[in-house]
């Protein structure tokens, strides 16, 4: 079965299982069917690339404000990809990130682990992970009257 998501995404399909329990081939050739969708839908491809040194990481935030999380709705906690060459490193960037986007409310914790994604390709949304090098990718918004 292959899911996608929504039709903005262009059929990105989603990960239906840990990328770290497929074979090495079969990692490898979803990876790069993964990067050409990415390249189709026009991420930039510097997010596609895993600099030297870096890892990905996925970090568990808690903040002192419940925010809106899309489909977890208003929570104080929520999920990140990070990149970063030791946890330290990735906790910043997610430091950083919401320090920009919601300067109203604080980390109070944010605990990194190594992602069990080793490629930014193994996502369905590369452009997401937040990263000391790069801006945070802009947010979308709405048109006012």
């Amino acid at each position: 079965m292959n899911l996608t998501i929504g039709a903005a995404s262009a059929n990105v399909p989603l990960a239906l299982q840990d990328p770290a329990s497929l074979t090495p081939d079969a990692r490898a050739q979803r990876r790069a069917s993964l990067g050409r969708s990415h390249r189709a839908v026009g991420v930039d491809p510097r997010y596609l690339q895993l600099p030297e040194g870096k890892r990905l990481w996925f970090v568990h935030v808690v903040l002192d404000l419940a925010v809106h999380a899309g489909c977890l709705g208003f929570t104080k906690h929520v999920y990140e990809y990070a990149l970063g060459a030791d946890a330290h490193e990735a906790e910043q960037a997610v430091r950083k990130y919401f320090a920009g986007l919601a300067p109203d409310s604080d980390v109070i914790h944010a605990e990194p682990r190594l992602s069990s994604a080793e490629h930014p390709e193994e996502l369905a949304f590369p452009d997401q992970v937040r990263r000391l090098d790069m801006p945070a990718k802009p947010l979308m918004r709405t048109l006012s009257s």
